[in-house]
């Protein structure tokens, strides 16, 4: 049953109205701080335990002297990070997608809906990472570039079953189109709750509870740039069923 649930999902923008035009970027940030707010302790709840979680099992593999830190050192905490945000944002989607859409489901079946596409989104979410990696070597704008036009991958590998490839492709032809208002949005949202967690860390950077509490405050703010990049996606497509 839960193999049809994202067909199902997908299916439902031929039942809703179509927007006349884009919504401007202040109405997709609030309409995604609306959602947010409202359902923030179903995200907590998404996305913190497993965070927490893997937090401290980074934690515990990294060498807490930075001098005795190896590049393969960072293969076990790299893995654990992708595969456990790979499951959370996949349940986030398919949560947050099941309310938009009328057809709500509970967090453990978020889950399960998750688990399902589990090996084949943590693929396209590693592949993801390299490349945004790739664009941080040169400088941060770059990086944020690639996250930008990777905003999309989630819901067409989820929502609409597409390859890894054809995700990653359909994501970077897309979001060209609303560039500005991906990189404004998620920048901004990404500045904040980095800023908020920096300062955090300082306060006690040999503290793991502190590290692991910080870490957890970025994971759930970090829900807010999966719903804002929704909300320009699900308007982009509607405006494109229009036209």
């Amino acid at each position: 049953m839960l193999c049809y649930y994202a067909q199902a999902l997908s299916s439902a923008y031929r039942l809703v109205n179509v927007e006349p035009c884009m919504p401007t970027l202040a109405e997709c940030l609030r309409d995604a701080a609306q959602f947010f707010n409202r359902h923030i302790l179903s995200l907590a709840l998404l996305t913190l335990p497993l965070g927490i979680l893997a937090s401290l099992l980074v934690s515990y593999l990294t060498p807490v002297d930075p001098n005795d830190l190896q590049p393969q050192d960072l293969i076990g905490p790299v893995l654990i990070s992708v595969a456990a945000n790979a499951l959370s944002t996949a349940a986030v989607v398919f949560f947050m997608a099941g309310k938009i859409f009328q057809q709500p489901i509970g967090i453990g079946r978020a889950y399960q809906a998750a688990a399902a596409v589990f090996v084949g989104y943590s693929a396209l979410s590693m592949l993801e990472t390299l490349l945004v990696m790739a664009g941080l070597s040169f400088f941060i704008i770059p990086g944020l570039y690639m996250v930008t036009r990777f905003s999309y991958t989630a819901f067409e590998f989820l929502l609409h079953r597409q390859s890894v490839w054809q995700s990653l492709a359909r994501s970077w032809q897309l979001s060209g189109d609303n560039l500005w208002y991906l990189f404004c949005g998620n920048t901004s949202v990404w500045f904040f709750t980095y800023l908020a967690s920096a300062n955090l860390q300082k306060l006690a950077p040999d503290n793991v509870a502190l590290q692991v509490f910080s870490s957890g405050l970025e994971t759930l703010f970090g829900t807010f740039c999966v719903i804002f990049a929704y909300r320009v996606y699900d308007a982009q497509l509607r405006r494109g069923m229009r036209n």
